[in-house]
């Protein structure tokens, strides 16, 4: 579902791009890997999220959502977010 609205706010695709996209990204062999260590999902979940408010945040935009759900990622799991931070 975050991974539709990224592709959407960012690339304003049409709904069915938008799914196909986003099932894809669940499927993908990173977030197979990680489906057996589910305190890791967070931080897959909340890539793309992070991804929109760093592109707000590169048009010189304040976004205290992206500080908010990075501190969350962090919290949740350090190790994941830090790969997330770099």
């Amino acid at each position: 579902a975050s991974f539709c609205w990224m592709s959407k706010k960012l690339h304003h695709l049409a709904d069915p791009w938008a799914i196909s996209l986003a099932v894809a990204y669940a499927l993908s062999s990173y977030v197979i890997t990680y489906i057996g260590n589910l305190m890791w999902l967070d931080a897959i979940a909340f890539l793309p999220l992070l991804v929109v408010f760093v592109t707000q945040l590169s048009k010189g935009h304040f976004s205290f959502p992206y500080i908010l759900l990075l501190a969350i990622t962090i919290v949740a799991n350090y190790y994941t977010a830090f790969m997330v931070c770099l």
